[in-house]
């Protein structure tokens, strides 16, 4: 049993164990097949990851916002560039979660009052929630996806063109920089693995 985990390219789920009485579990798949379990909450487990990837969880619910307008169980950007983007079922206020890291999503089904998810390495899972809440919580996250990713592009075309449009500018460096920012980290991490 683990007490900690870092998301990485190879995570596909995190969500509480249900069948655990009387404590805290954390279930997280890796495309691998490798099942991990953690004594925290799937919550927690993403805000500190958020906090790794040099921000908070709070930041990132900003970002959804502005990029989305969706304001109630908000995906997540774990890190800025948009790697890990991570949509909930439940509200972060509910201690029993399951978030789900959008490209692995291979499809989705209902199966009697539940959902069978189907990853893109070929496992499935089947969990609690209606198909349409499933449904629901996928699009918001495909839609954060395509906002984050046209926000990129703006930037990387104003930045060729050198002709910004001045209405967005402060929001628009604010984002250049926090893009700049992780990925020097990024490359901070590869230097410390190269030790």
């Amino acid at each position: 049993m683990n007490h900690s985990y870092t998301i990485n390219g190879a995570t596909m789920y995190i969500g509480t164990d249900e069948s655990a009485q009387n404590e805290v579990i954390t279930q997280i798949m890796e495309s691998s097949g490798e099942l991990y379990k953690v004594k925290k909450t799937s919550n927690r487990i993403v805000m500190e990851n958020c906090r790794a990837y040099s921000s908070n969880y709070s930041h990132r619910k900003e970002i959804t916002k502005h990029l989305t307008r969706i304001i109630s169980k908000q995906p997540i950007m774990i890190d800025f560039i948009g790697s890990y983007i991570y949509f909930p079922m439940y509200s972060d206020r509910n201690h029993i979660n399951h978030w789900f890291n959008i490209k692995y999503i291979e499809d989705y089904i209902k199966v009697g009052d539940m959902t069978r998810i189907s990853f893109t390495n070929g496992t499935s899972i089947d969990i609690d929630v209606s198909y349409y809440t499933f449904e629901r919580q996928y699009m918001c996250a495909l839609k954060l996806y395509y906002k984050a990713n046209q926000k990129r592009e703006k930037i990387l075309e104003q930045e060729k063109n050198k002709g910004p449009d001045m209405r967005s500018v402060e929001a628009d460096l604010k984002f250049l920089e926090e893009y700049r920012r992780q990925q020097y980290i990024n490359f901070m991490q590869n230097i410390d693995l190269m030790k």
